[in-house]
């Protein structure tokens, strides 16, 4: 318990609110999707090299201070779409009809509200295997686990799915 009495620790889980969560789930879409911000901890550059070899349709949602350079460079890869930060009520149609969602994280992020927010509305979520990103995602069930950071092993399960 790191020196700490254990009955004064209380763990609190991300959550989202019950307006959020949709029942019915639209026809699933030819695209999966990233959202969050664009920074380098966030693994969205490990994730562009691996979608610019594929031929599947990535949507980006979001913006960061890495955004710029990313659609700079990857201005040329059609099956790449970034859409910009987009609100709840828009970005839950867009997140709703993909085929799953996709977590790069390369840094050890405890419990990504992104991941939540895909199960409310029924997507499948792809996650790097750190922080506590594998906790929230039952193989083969709820989706699938990669290697952070590993483009080939991203590729391979981008293709799985």
């Amino acid at each position: 318990q790191g020196g700490f009495i254990s009955n004064k620790i209380n763990v609190i889980n991300n959550f989202i609110e019950d307006e959020k969560i949709e029942d019915n789930v639209p026809e699933k879409e030819d695209y999966y999707l990233y959202f969050g911000r664009f920074s380098k901890e966030k693994g969205v550059g490990s994730l562009l090299k691996a979608a610019s070899n594929l031929d599947f349709n990535l949507k980006l949602v979001g913006t960061g201070p890495l955004l710029d350079r990313y659609k700079s460079m990857y201005k040329d890869c059609l099956n790449i779409e970034f859409l910009g930060f987009k609100h709840w009520d828009e970005l839950k149609k867009i997140l709703q009809k993909a085929q799953f969602s996709i977590v790069p994280s390369e840094w050890y992020e405890n419990n990504p509200l992104t991941i939540i927010e895909s199960y409310s509305v029924g997507t499948p979520v792809l996650g790097a295997n750190i922080g506590g990103i594998p906790e929230l995602i039952d193989p083969y069930k709820t989706g699938l686990i990669f290697k952070s950071g590993d483009v080939d092993d991203i590729t391979e399960k981008i293709k799985y799915f």
